[in-house]
């Protein structure tokens, strides 16, 4: 998997962590948020956080096992977060393959469970409530964590231009 897939002003921020991921025996995951030291990680503790590369380079030694990006107040990116709505065949649910459809172009990637998606979207808090729709959650605004895949379910942009300017709230949830 090439991390290059994710888009270039994330890529180049300092707001990254690593996450080690284990499998439990019923079946979750249990999910960690790590330094690239080891120690464990906030999400509203900047000191914490590292680039990508520094993150990549701390998987490849065993810390953990995904990068996570930081979302938070002070960065308008938001996440649309659809959980368990691929099907084993890979079909989208109907609300997933609604908010798909007026993606398009947008950087859409699977979750770490295979089974979810998350939209990247360029927005403030205002455009986007928090749960606007059952099954879809947006996180952003708050500080918090979203483990990146970089399995890509569509093509990239043709450029971050593009994906700076794909999305409107309107055109996603009406």
């Amino acid at each position: 998997m090439s991390f290059d897939n994710i888009p270039e002003p994330l890529r180049g921020a300092r707001r990254w962590v690593v996450f080690r991921c284990t499998p439990q025996p019923d079946g979750s995951v249990k999910k960690i948020p790590l330094t690239v030291r080891g120690t464990l990680a906030r999400c509203d503790n900047p000191i914490d956080w590292a680039t990508l590369p520094e993150v990549l380079t701390a998987i490849e030694f065993c810390v953990g096992t995904h990068p996570a990006f930081v979302l938070g107040e002070d960065y308008p990116l938001r996440v649309l977060d659809l959980d368990r709505c691929i099907d084993p065949r890979g079909n989208l649910t109907p609300l997933a393959l609604r908010i798909v459809s007026r993606c398009e172009g947008a950087y859409i990637e699977t979750s770490v469970s295979g089974t979810g998606l998350h939209i990247l979207v360029w927005a403030s808090e205002k455009e986007f409530p928090t749960n606007p729709v059952p099954g879809l959650e947006i996180y952003g605004g708050a500080p918090r964590f979203i483990i990146m895949t970089a399995d890509l379910w569509n093509p990239l942009p043709t450029s971050d231009t593009e994906l700076n300017r794909q999305l409107a709230y309107r055109k996603v949830l009406t």
